[in-house]
């Protein structure tokens, strides 16, 4: 009967043994996943761009803003932000377009709103930094966006600009049109 207890006894041992391997090696997976979720999930919390100022660019005779231009630049804390990978949305009442950057770096083409298609794409401009379309920290850029001929914005019309990255948080601003008087009118 001794020899049976003892036999049981090394199994039960051997059983716990794998056992608690098999539970080693998983918390050493789950806690490797939990790292790259943590990591995941930070960069989308802090990655993205936000709005320094907004400028209405005017038809004054028509009394109408025709071009917009963003001066924008990283979150804090933020990772770099593709702008190949980054749309602009414009929202103005029931109307809801969005644009993706036209960039060609084999063109010496500078960034003005002629260059650029009305309401389906956007260029930029680097005011402080590189001209590769990477936004990385203290650079600051100017986003140029064209409006088509039929929905121009005039004075206290509402709209919505939202930056939304590929990766990362999407920056809304809702802002209302001053009063049109000079060519170049502050928004925001």
């Amino acid at each position: 009967m001794g020899v049976g207890v003892l036999l049981i006894f090394i199994a039960t041992i051997l059983t716990a043994a794998i056992a608690a391997g098999v539970l080693v090696r998983t918390s050493g997976v789950i806690g490797v996943k939990a790292v790259e979720v943590e990591k995941v999930a930070r960069e989308r919390l802090t990655t993205g761009m936000e709005f320094v100022k907004i400028t209405g660019y005017s038809n004054t005779t028509a009394g109408t803003i025709e071009n917009i231009e963003i001066m924008g630049r990283l979150k804090a804390g933020s990772s770099p932000v593709d702008l190949q990978e980054m749309f602009i949305t414009f929202v103005e009442g029931s109307n809801v377009f969005t644009a993706e950057l036209e960039y060609n770096s084999s063109s010496n083409e500078t960034c003005s709103f002629d260059n650029v298609t009305a309401e389906t794409s956007y260029c930029f401009e680097p005011l402080f930094g590189n001209t590769n379309p990477q936004v990385e920290e203290e650079e600051l850029i100017y986003i140029r966006y064209k409006l088509n001929e039929s929905h121009k914005l005039e004075s206290n019309d509402n709209f919505e600009l939202q930056l939304i990255p590929k990766v990362g948080e999407i920056s809304i601003i809702n802002v209302r049109v001053p009063s049109i008087k000079t060519y170049a009118v502050q928004i925001y």
